[in-house]
């Protein structure tokens, strides 16, 4: 059995500092009319939150709701249907860690 061993960066805290790759991953579905919106991002240790944009086309993303991260992957139900959905994963004192690429809502 061989065993590899990696270094990487950590902060006083044991935790990574370099912001993991790819960016946040994004999906959503409506039912009836709400829109259902699972964040998630594989690697990120720092994410507190999540922040939902939602809008009518890609260009016009307004924030819709905040939540606190719940597990690996958040669902974040918001009581509207929106064309268009990103996230953006949040922080300490609710700082912009990275975005979400913008998806149509099928």
């Amino acid at each position: 059995m061989r065993v590899q061993l990696t270094r990487r960066r950590l902060d006083r805290q044991g935790e990574p500092t370099r912001t993991p790759k790819p960016a946040p991953a994004v999906a959503a579905r409506v039912k009836r009319s709400s829109t259902t919106v699972y964040a998630s991002w594989n690697g990120a240790t720092r994410v507190s939150g999540w922040r939902v944009l939602g809008g009518p086309a890609p260009g016009a993303l307004k924030p819709v709701r905040a939540v606190g991260r719940s597990a690996f992957e958040t669902a974040i139900r918001i009581s509207r249907a929106f064309r268009y959905v990103a996230v953006q994963s949040l922080g300490s004192h609710e700082r912009v860690l990275a975005s979400s690429r913008t998806i149509k809502v099928p």
